[in-house]
């Protein structure tokens, strides 16, 4: 067993000889060879070790078997087989490998699409080892090892800093936080959140400023983004809503076929007479049992899933399980991560304050000495705006964008200020000083540059209109408030000063007597889509929580920004939450919009206490601190600028990591189950109406109104091509008006069953007694029967159309907006007047040629349909009108 003693203690709180001591290594020596083999044979390889899943395409095509309807369509073909029913089991098993077929294209190409070259370059550190500086393979790093660091380096495991140099570290990959963390490597003396260890760094994280000599503490599983990873692999996925509510479907399904074939065949046994031979009888069963089973909806349900993937994919965002897709349209929550999500991640000039207390977009003696104090670079000045690419900290890359945004050439500001010296930024000092040739040769100028407090008293003078003025205590203190104010509104505040002077080199003493120039604040700009994207999102009733792991403070004030809700009882901070019980934090949940300084174990609790509380729970984010979280979410929405491990854990994937895209996602989410429910009440409708003619006509006494093959036929031209036509329905505008449904919701609601019960009622009905009235007064049977299977044709006629909105009556729904359904009715006519009038199939189905007349009588029940769906429809539009206006 592997001795894991590393992982448990605290290094940030022991000085560099207990660290140095625990792992028997010394700074100047590193560890000796027979050491590491020992370290190696203990921890083993510096990667995450996973389980490799055998045949994957094949566990994905079996997968989508998993439906209980799919199970259930299986069953009923294999009984077909069995009694050599050649026609129904081709038409069963083609209904079964056309929906897994579609169902495995589509999950298929989506995983495809974010397959990444994971191992595209092999990393690469400088460690210490018997004394000798060695290159050596990431993987190769064993607790204890001496690596050194330096800007641009990707950290490869955990460890102490034992020394540093104005080193600073983008954490953001496991905190999300995009501004770059101040280093040092002095020892922490309280017990410290992930994010404040500051003598600390973390694989994965990448070094943006600076150099550093590290002990490796941890590597592999051990590290905190190895912990990460394994709480991903023992979150458990959630079934979403509709996989819940299909699994009962299909229970109550099965059960009432088994209970119906039994039925019939029992009715036949005890009723008097020989109407009915024992294979008729079973023959029947077996017919009305597929009638039963709305094979349809299998079909329909994949095609409009995969169609709404194809939809969202067009609005900028992949779905990478099919079944995702309609669950977007039930989210009542969205956990977002503030930074990359709500915010650009990239820190921004938002402007710059004077010794006046003034406001300034743009000015030359600011952007001078933003230009000449940083050591930021542009690759590419001659590019677009937005394809610039800088190289520097995040706070410089903030201030040269400002210089270049405004015009302000930084390239040839820099020749004409040739750079002779610099004290660079230490964690310590919080400060940076240049020294630069004046624009006559002779002159030399210092610009300083670093945190207000620390600047402010190295400052003698002011500059006033340009003209420098002497800084008194009271005025410094008048500064300092101002930067106060603005840092604790979650800005970024960086003191800018200057001075003339005679030196040629710069020392520690040289820095004093500047004249302060002003501030620059800084921020993260939100997303210009974002408040439009919450204003949207509130009418549709979702709640937007905010999780970060900011400090509280800065948290409130972006919230205050979006208009979410930032009271002392709406923040809850990390550890706030650490003492919080699971059942504390589901009671005072639903209260809390913004949560701050988190890790990555917070997150999965919120998302637990928000879903025991009944809510279905989308989560985004782009980090892998996010993984675990999108992973336990009913929806994990992964932003396409993140990490491969976010993406690959995630449900969705914002391509364009645009925030109004998760809304436009949600839109097509609730387009879908509108979609999915129109096809369960049209094939339902259609099954219970030809259960309850074959079960009344065994009851009355009547020979069977319909014939095996008959059902079958009929199940074709209802099922076949109006249903797939229906996915492409674009919805009514008024599904962003509603709140979202509940976790619980059936799929049959109130207005369903109604519409269900009295359109299967009169329809059946009047077939029924139709057929009775032509059997009692002589006429042929199959010409009866006839009318009875024309009748359930042209039914679909009126009905369809009426079904396409439950918001709006017949006459207020645009028939000429889906030419794919027209398309399909067009088909289903074909179908029914070929087997009405083609010899052949009139001898296979046993019917026979109608008249004008009957036609004419079979549109009016067919009327009579949609007239009691329009007064249904009545009872509940006035109560849903209420709710839009």
């Amino acid at each position: 067993m592997r001795n894991k003693k590393s992982s448990f203690m605290d290094f940030y709180r022991q000085d560099v000889d207990q660290v140095q001591a625990a792992f028997k290594t010394s700074l100047n020596l590193g560890l000796t060879s027979q050491m590491v083999q020992s370290q190696k044979e203990t921890f083993g390889p510096n990667a995450f070790q996973s389980k490799q899943k055998r045949f994957p395409l094949l566990r994905l095509l079996l997968s989508q078997c998993k439906s209980p309807l799919i199970l259930i369509l299986v069953v009923a073909g294999g009984v077909s087989l069995f009694i050599q029913e050649w026609a129904d089991s081709i038409i069963i098993f083609a209904t079964v490998t056309l929906n897994v077929s579609i169902g495995f294209v589509q999950e298929y190409k989506a995983n495809e699409s974010l397959k990444k070259l994971q191992s595209m370059v092999k990393l690469s550190v400088v460690a210490m080892r018997d004394g000798v500086k060695k290159n050596i393979s990431s993987e190769e790093i064993v607790p204890g090892d001496i690596i050194f660091l330096s800007s641009g380096d990707k950290v490869p495991a955990d460890g102490r800093i034992v020394q540093a140099k104005a080193l600073q570290v983008n954490e953001s990959v496991l905190t999300g936080e995009s501004e770059a963390v101040d280093k040092h490597a002095e020892t922490l003396q309280q017990e410290c959140a992930l994010a404040d260890q500051y003598n600390m760094v973390f694989r994965g994280t990448v070094v943006s400023m600076g150099e550093a000599v590290v002990i490796v503490t941890a590597i592999g599983h051990e590290t905190e983004l190895g912990k990460i990873a394994r709480l991903v692999q023992t979150t458990e996925d959630q079934d979403t809503p509709l996989q819940k509510q299909l699994a009962g479907l299909s229970k109550t399904i099965g059960i009432v076929v088994v209970l119906i074939a039994l039925c019939i065949i029992s009715l036949g046994f005890l009723l008097p007479g020989e109407k009915y031979s024992l294979f008729l009888l079973f023959e029947t069963a077996i017919a009305i049992a597929v009638a039963a089973i709305p094979e349809g909806l299998a079909i329909s349900l994949t095609i409009i899933l995969a169609i709404g993937m194809q939809r969202i994919l067009k609005r900028k965002a992949l779905v990478r399980r099919l079944v995702a897709a309609e669950t977007l349209g039930s989210v009542s929550v969205i956990c977002t991560d503030k930074t990359g999500t709500l915010t650009q991640a990239k820190m921004r000039v938002a402007f710059f304050v004077n010794s006046k207390k003034e406001k300034i977009q743009e000015n030359q003696i600011f952007l001078q000495a933003a230009v000449l104090s940083s050591n930021a670079s542009l690759e590419n000045p001659q590019a677009d705006e937005q394809d610039w690419k800088f190289v520097g900290s995040s706070t410089e890359v903030a201030l040269l964008h400002a210089c270049y945004r405004s015009g302000l050439d930084a390239q040839e500001v820099r020749k004409q200020h040739e750079r002779l010296d610099e004290i660079p930024f230490s964690s310590q000092e919080k400060y940076m000083v240049t020294l630069v040739c004046g624009e006559r040769k002779k002159e030399k100028m210092a610009f300083l540059k670093g945190a207000p407090e620390k600047v402010l008293p190295l400052c003698s003078g002011f500059l006033d209109a340009e003209k420098s003025v002497k800084l008194t205590p009271e005025k410094r203190e008048a500064i300092l408030q101002i930067a106060t104010q603005y840092a604790e509104k979650g800005y970024r505040t960086l003191a800018l000063a200057r001075k003339k002077t005679s030196i040629v080199k710069l020392s520690p003493a040289d820095v004093n007597e500047f004249e302060y120039i002003g501030i620059a604040v800084i921020e993260d700009p939100l997303r210009t889509d974002v408040k439009e994207t919450l204003v949207l999102a509130r009418k549709a009733g979702i709640r937007v929580i905010m999780i970060t792991g900011d400090h509280a403070r800065t948290a409130a004030h972006i919230a205050m920004q979006l208009g979410i809700p930032h009271s002392q009882k709406n923040v809850c901070d990390g550890p706030m939450l650490e003492t919080m019980s699971d059942e504390q934090l589901q009671a005072n949940v639903n209260d809390i919009y913004v949560f701050a300084r988190v890790e990555p174990k917070h997150k999965v609790r919120i998302v637990q206490a928000l879903q025991r509380n009944g809510e279905v729970v989308a989560m985004t984010g782009d980090g892998v601190n996010d993984a675990p979280a999108l992973k336990g979410a009913d929806i994990g929405v992964a932003v396409g600028s993140g990490t491969d491990v976010a993406k690959e854990t995630a449900d969705i994937v914002l391509l364009n990591d645009s925030f109004s895209t998760i809304v436009a996602a949600i839109t097509e989410g609730r387009r879908i189950y509108q979609n999915l429910k129109k096809v369960v009440l049209y094939l339902l409708c259609g099954s219970f109406t030809e259960v309850i003619i074959i079960i009344g006509s065994i009851f009355s006494g009547l020979p069977l109104a319909l014939l095996p093959a008959q059902i079958l036929w009929t199940n074709i031209i209802q099922e076949t091509f109006p249903t797939i036509a229906l996915a492409f329905d674009k919805g009514d505008q008024e599904n962003m008006l509603e709140p979202p449904r509940k976790k619980n919701d059936p799929i049959f609601d109130r207005e369903m069953k109604a519409m269900i019960t009295s359109v299967t009622l009169l329809s059946a009905g009047l077939l029924l007694l139709l057929f009775a009235y032509l059997v009692r007064n002589g006429s042929d049977l199959q010409y009866a029967r006839t009318m009875v299977f024309s009748g359930l044709g042209v039914a679909v006629f009126f009905f369809i159309f009426s079904i396409r909105s439950m918001r709006h009556f017949v006459w207020e729904i645009p028939h000429f907006d889906n030419k794919y359904l027209n398309a399909a009715l067009l088909m289903s006519l074909v179908l029914l007047l070929t087997a009405v009038y083609v010899p052949s199939l009139q001898n296979l189905l046993r019917i026979t040629a109608l008249s004008a007349r009957d036609w004419g009588i079979l549109c009016i029940i067919g009327a009579l349909n949609l007239i009691v769906i329009e007064i249904t429809k009545m009872f509940y539009l006035k109560q849903k009108r209420n709710i839009y206006s």
